[in-house]
């Protein structure tokens, strides 16, 4: 074991909080200590510290002399001086250690968000730190007052604010993993109803498909009863396959007024027609003019009133066209068992445009 000198001796058996002046043999040494911790060594010599404060040219004194010199006003710019230096050095030191600590805390606020799963970023975490800090800080300040002025001595401080400081940091992440996990239960209960509506739709259309489908399948069932299987397939061609869902079938009837052409006349024609997008070209015998000519024909669920019956049947419409003269256009519209409409130019035409002809 190292054996203590007798100034080493000396400065432990003296070891007092706030500042000391030691005289030795070759030098004069101030000692500053603040706490446990914080402690500022200065040591000079006595020509040095003659010449540097006293600004006179001492060759010899005595101790009464020194003594006394201490204590008058000359000395009151090395005071002054030696203040201002220690205030900052410990202040750069304390600045330093308060960083070093709130590195120190945030590490342990790092190991809670791992612990906890929650995702921050360590500058975050250290922003955070700095500020849990707060508290310690203060109560620091104060148990610097205190040990100054007095012999109150706290054994594990350092270890109270380090704890202090954690416990803020841990407790402000646990509130952030608190306050997500309810924001997290929100967008659960959301995105369950989300679900739970998309489902509904979903139902509801496929409820909607079935229904239609019902509707569609009973439709094409009663037009097989009622007419030729070639006729259906026609009349669904010429209604690109929707003409069984424009009407329905009732108790009371057959309700379908947009497709079923219940009047033979150019206003009835020309409003139902436009389901009829599809044409076949077809010869037939004019009943009007005898000719035989190429028309249009196309297979339309129909119930005249003249035809005395309770439900609509397909019958075929033709539509014949010819140019008188070679150059003007001219037409009609014939069903068995109706009177031959005769177009002009322009009805003919609107008819044509509008048609797909097989």
């Amino acid at each position: 074991m190292k054996k203590l000198t007798e100034k080493e001796k000396f400065e432990a058996e003296n070891d007092a909080t706030g500042v000391t002046i030691y005289f030795f043999k070759n030098q004069i040494v101030m000692r500053t200590k603040v706490d446990n911790i914080d402690t500022k060594i200065s040591p000079y010599t006595y020509k040095d510290f003659v010449q540097n404060y006293a600004g006179n040219d001492v060759k010899s004194f005595s101790k009464t002399q020194l003594i006394e010199y201490m204590r008058s006003s000359k000395m009151n710019n090395f005071y002054g001086k030696y203040m201002i230096s220690s205030f900052i050095s410990l202040l750069l030191v304390e600045i330093m250690i308060t960083l070093i600590d709130a590195l120190e805390i945030a590490a342990f606020g790092w190991l809670t968000t791992m612990i906890t799963r929650i995702r921050i970023r360590f500058v975050a975490i250290y922003n955070m730190a700095v500020y849990a800090l707060t508290l310690p800080m203060i109560l620091n300040m104060l148990y610097i007052i205190v040990n100054y002025f007095t012999t109150f001595t706290i054994s594990y401080f350092q270890v109270a604010y380090i704890t202090i400081a954690y416990i803020y940091l841990a407790a402000v992440i646990f509130l952030l993993k608190d306050d997500l996990l309810k924001k997290l239960e929100e967008v659960e209960k959301i995105k369950k109803e989300h679900i739970k509506m998309m489902k509904f739709a979903i139902n509801k259309i496929k409820g909607a498909e079935i229904k239609k489908r019902e509707h569609i399948k009973s439709n094409i069932l009663f037009l097989k009863n009622t007419n030729p299987e070639e006729y259906v397939k026609n009349f669904m061609n010429c209604t690109n396959n929707r003409g069984a869902e424009l009407f329905y079938v009732t108790k009371t009837g057959v309700i379908g007024s947009r497709i079923i052409v219940k009047d033979f006349s150019k206003k009835a024609i020309f409003r139902e027609l436009r389901y009829y997008r599809n044409w076949y070209l077809e010869e037939y015998k004019c009943p009007i003019t005898g000719k035989v000519l190429n028309c249009y024909l196309t297979y339309a669920l129909t119930q005249f009133k003249t035809s005395y019956s309770s439900y609509p049947v397909i019958s075929k419409i033709f539509l014949d066209t010819e140019y008188v003269d070679g150059k003007r256009l001219s037409g009609g519209l014939y069903c068995e068992g109706q009177e031959y409409i005769h177009l002009t130019r322009t009805e003919t035409w609107n008819i044509i445009e509008r048609m797909k002809v097989y």
